[in-house]
């Protein structure tokens, strides 16, 4: 098997730049017969983090969370084919494995962002173990062909970056959204794009990745940028951590994939499942010039 180092090269915005320096610890080409649990996650309830709702690492990942209601991340709908991650998105009202899913006292488990339970839609999610302090994601990706969000995001102690959150129906799924959340008290910093008539994610893969600096955020498809948002305009906004919180906090990123219902969108028709979002590969690097220490659990 070659280098990985060697074989992955540098990201497709930066080519021939020997700054940046690979990191396999949390790549991942999804070559294996099976997720690499040493790398990832599985998000929800019944995923690892699930049971161990306190440890620093499922929390900082944010891997406790159960997805976005209606809909309820389930391990079993993670599968590795043909060397490709599939998140895959199900109606699933008389699954009884899953649902109700309540409290154990027998109340029904409500997300306030909707205000609603969990019920009749299964998604699912996976978040990376090690965290980074600044570098280059990248991942190649097919959108899910349904009215739900397909996601690529990060997440930490301190902060998320959203470098897109896609609804793969013919309203939305040639459009790029991309923002910065702190103050979740307020909307989000950010930015939405459409990138042509005919783009759809939905049918072919595409290359997305986000350069998370210390000055800068930068979005990019198939290796051109898209969307940047600075640190300054961030803060003006209440969308990035004040200079003493990345100070004093662990503020390292884990990486998400993962598909989530939008209520305000309106619900997906249930004629149209299952139906997968499919990740070919996930790519990080960070630049030696920056001199961080890796940031690692």
């Amino acid at each position: 098997m070659p280098n990985l180092v060697e074989s992955q090269g540098y990201p497709m915005a930066y080519p021939d730049d020997t700054d940046w320096v690979f990191r396999p610890d949390l790549s991942d080409e999804f070559v294996s017969p099976a997720v690499n649990t040493e790398k990832w996650f599985a998000a929800g309830k019944d995923g690892e983090c699930g049971k161990d709702i306190v440890s620093e690492q499922c929390v900082a990942s944010a891997a406790v969370w159960h997805g976005r209601a209606p809909s309820l991340f389930v391990k079993d709908n993670i599968s590795l084919r043909n060397q490709k991650l599939n998140l895959i998105v199900k109606y699933e009202p008389n699954n009884k494995k899953h649902f109700p899913h309540n409290y154990k006292n027998g109340s029904p488990i409500i997300d306030y962002d909707c205000n609603c339970k969990y019920q009749k839609y299964t998604t699912a999610g996976v978040a990376s173990k090690n965290g980074f302090l600044y570098g280059y994601v990248e991942a190649r990706a097919r959108i899910a062909d349904a009215s739900f969000s397909s996601a690529f995001w990060l997440i930490g102690n301190c902060h998320e970056i959203d470098v897109f959150e896609t609804i793969g129906n013919k309203i939305s799924k040639n459009k790029v959204s991309s923002c910065l959340h702190y103050d979740y008290k307020q909307d989000g910093f950010c930015k939405n794009t459409k990138v042509a008539d005919d783009f759809d994610p939905t049918t072919q893969f595409h290359v997305y990745a986000v350069e998370w600096d210390p000055d800068f955020v930068k979005i990019y498809l198939n290796g051109k940028i898209l969307h940047e948002m600075t640190r300054i305009d961030a803060l003006a906004r209440s969308q990035w951590p004040p200079a003493s919180v990345m100070k004093n906090k662990n503020c390292v990123q884990h990486i998400w994939v993962d598909n989530e219902t939008f209520a305000w969108k309106g619900y997906p028709v249930p004629k149209n499942f299952p139906r997968p979002f499919t990740i070919d590969y996930i790519r990080v690097w960070q630049r030696a010039s920056l001199c961080v220490d890796d940031a690692e659990w």
